[in-house]
């Protein structure tokens, strides 16, 4: 999850599931101009198929904007693994 709502979210948890929380500072990436919280406490997996048909989403409800860093996605699968909230399958996908 991504959201503008950094200290409402960061307000949530704990300093033991803060190194979870993942802040982009505005200007990081285009498509966030607000400051944002990638909040990696609760990750989802998804199969390839779901995600084409989520971002093919005859309701428009599903929008891709751009693309991440290696930086940032490395930062998001190290707070993952960090999160005791994560399923532990989804921190072995990681591995």
């Amino acid at each position: 999850m991504i959201t503008s709502q950094v200290e409402k979210v960061s307000s949530l948890y704990t300093k033991t599931t803060s190194g979870s929380l993942i802040i982009i500072e505005p200007g990081t990436l285009p498509y966030l101009p607000l400051k944002s919280l990638v909040n990696c406490n609760r990750p989802e997996m998804y199969s390839k198929h779901d995600i084409v048909n989520r971002i093919i989403d005859p309701k428009g409800l599903w929008e891709v904007r751009g693309n991440i860093s290696n930086d940032l996605e490395n930062s998001i699968r190290g707070a993952i693994k960090n999160s005791y909230l994560a399923k532990p399958k989804i921190i072995k996908a990681l591995s």
